[in-house]
């Protein structure tokens, strides 16, 4: 759940809070609402009533202690683009805001040799959207890290298209083991460490020569 206050978007708190984390590791889930206004057939297309995941880094282009360089693409195919909008298909914001997210999250993994195995959006400032991401197009994603703080670190983050800006937010992560708040759910932390140092592998083998001198580990 999230909660906006001006132009400031804050994650849930407590149990929910964990909650949302244990579903988010880096892959957005959801399930399509059914609006009584219409039929079951025309909401969510082909997707509707199915949980959908989202992996929004495609691919690395530039890896340092403090900073991220890396990629969205997006195609026709991605299946939600059916909704946003019929007539005139876009990479929905809240999308790119979760490939800042994300993009944050493998810097995260990258200085502390996944230490811990959640990385989940805390708060979202000055959020502001430019240009659209249309099919066939690519979302540049450049991260720096601001600071680190006791429950994680905060970022400034951009999303460009062409050299346009498309979105730019200033945003903070919290970094966390479940096991740390419930220790009954330390081999959650086991598992999801290796999900995600296999799509770490991933990544590296689609990364540019500039990331793989970075020492992309």
């Amino acid at each position: 759940m999230w909660v906006a206050r001006g132009r400031r978007l804050y994650a849930c708190a407590g149990a929910s809070a964990l909650a949302f984390a244990t579903c988010h590791y880096y892959k957005t889930s959801f399930r399509v609402a059914r609006r009584k206004d219409r039929p079951p057939q025309e909401i969510g297309g082909p997707w509707r009533g199915r949980r959908v995941k989202f992996n929004l880094v495609d691919r690395i282009e530039h890896l340092a202690d403090d900073r991220i360089v890396a990629v969205k693409y997006v195609s026709l195919a991605e299946e939600y683009l059916a909704d946003h909008f019929p007539t005139f298909p876009v990479l929905p914001g809240v999308m790119m805001l979760e490939a800042l997210t994300q993009a944050a999250g493998w810097l995260l993994h990258h200085r502390t040799d996944f230490r811990c195995s959640m990385a989940v959006l805390k708060e979202a400032r000055n959020v502001k959207y430019g240009r659209f991401v249309a099919p066939g197009g690519s979302l540049r994603l450049e991260v720096d890290l601001s600071k680190s703080t006791d429950s994680g670190a905060t970022f400034k983050a951009t999303g460009t298209v062409d050299g346009a800006t498309a979105v730019q937010a200033r945003i903070e992560l919290a970094y966390f083991n479940l096991g740390d708040r419930q220790p009954a759910l330390a081999e959650i932390d086991t598992r999801l460490a290796q999900h995600h140092r296999r799509r770490w592998a991933v990544l590296r083998a689609q990364s540019s020569p500039d990331a793989t001198e970075a020492q992309l580990v």
